[in-house]
């Protein structure tokens, strides 16, 4: 059996997997089902289980840059309406037999104020045998590869503009995009005091503006970081000698002045 991991709608995703697959994807909160015998959507079966005392602590996760804890709790549900897919431009239903699944509801939680960080809608045909602790797991991780391909395709990666022609150039390239990207998620992972003040330089030269209170972003930090390297690579090229960025500095004003009005 293989198992398909999907971060998108469930009347269509499973709709469409092939037989003899196991599939997990991720669901809308106001997608209507039955459960117990009646229409209703996920926000009312999350009330409901929440109010049963059904969610149970999984475990601690890291999620927008922020701590929480993850409860988990799961029922059965069927989905019984047709599927909507395009057809010569249009929409059109799809009527289709019942499917009877697995919803695993992952809610995560700050520890500290007990606000709702982020609540998954989770749909699987994976047998019971898997408990719904790792069936939130595989997604979790999911969602740590999707934020990785978010990574390279932009934070300073633009791996779709890249241009080298050869197999071994490409993967010479990922192979130090893909360290990049782990120092950067080691430095977010770090608490320190020396890695807070670290980040925050980071964020100044990135260029961009963080909002009051709010955690920088991988992607940030990953500009800020390529800056930082070549500013090194730089001073590394001049010894770090500082008279030489004071000439620099004077060849600038006499060509540019305007651009040391502020400096």
């Amino acid at each position: 059996m293989s198992l398909i991991v999907k971060p998108t709608r469930f009347s269509t995703s499973v709709s469409g997997t092939p037989p003899g697959f196991l599939y997990l994807v991720r669901g809308d909160d106001d997608r209507i089902v039955r459960w117990r015998d009646e229409h209703v959507n996920g926000l009312k079966i999350k009330a409901q289980l929440e109010a049963e005392g059904a969610f149970h602590r999984s475990r601690e996760v890291t999620i927008k840059g922020k701590r929480g804890i993850q409860y988990i709790a799961e029922t059965e549900i069927v989905l019984d309406r047709s599927a909507k897919r395009k057809v010569d431009g249009r929409s059109v239903f799809v009527p289709g037999d019942p499917l009877t699944l697995r919803l695993v509801m992952a809610k995560v939680v700050d520890p500290v104020t007990g606000n709702e960080l982020s609540t998954w809608y989770l749909l699987t045909n994976v047998p019971a045998d898997v408990s719904a602790s790792v069936v939130a797991l595989w997604y979790y991780w999911r969602w740590n590869i999707e934020s990785y391909f978010k990574l390279m395709k932009s934070g300073g990666q633009e791996l779709e503009h890249w241009q080298q022609e050869s197999g071994l150039a490409i993967l010479k390239r990922l192979l130090v995009s893909s360290m990049a990207c782990a120092v950067v998620w080691g430095l977010q992972g770090n608490a320190s005091a020396e890695s807070q003040a670290f980040q925050a330089v980071l964020v100044r030269l990135s260029g961009r503006r963080l909002r009051r209170g709010r955690s920088p972003t991988p992607g940030l930090l990953l500009v800020g970081l390529f800056v930082f390297l070549r500013i090194f690579d730089f001073l590394d090229h001049i010894n770090f000698d500082l008279s030489q960025i004071a000439h620099l500095k004077t060849t600038l004003g006499k060509l540019m002045p305007a651009l040391l009005k502020d400096v």
